[in-house]
């Protein structure tokens, strides 16, 4: 599916609904900028490569789009960011 397709499915979930949704975007930013820039919030997966540093491995995360709001390196990584930082973040406002 291409970049545009995934903005305008955001647009249309956005003025479908009798209410305002907040809509979260999940991609790894290859095809997926559009979306996550429309979308209320974005989470990026981003990819780890390793590098040879003299001697040493180094891994370094690539970046594809910066479009994200979060970047995150592990898809596991998600359940913390939603229940923990979704919670704290619920009973602060």
């Amino acid at each position: 599916m291409s970049s545009e397709l995934k903005g305008e499915m955001i647009k249309i979930v956005k003025k479908g609904m009798l209410f305002d949704p907040t809509i979260c975007a999940i991609g790894d930013g290859s095809k997926d900028t559009e979306m996550m820039k429309l979308a209320d919030i974005s989470i990026e997966l981003v990819h780890q490569v390793e590098v040879m540093n003299g001697k040493n491995i180094e891994i370094e995360n690539v970046i594809h789009s910066n479009a994200g709001d979060v970047q995150l390196s592990r898809i596991e990584n998600i359940r913390d960011l939603i229940l923990v930082e979704g919670t704290n973040a619920f009973f602060k406002m």
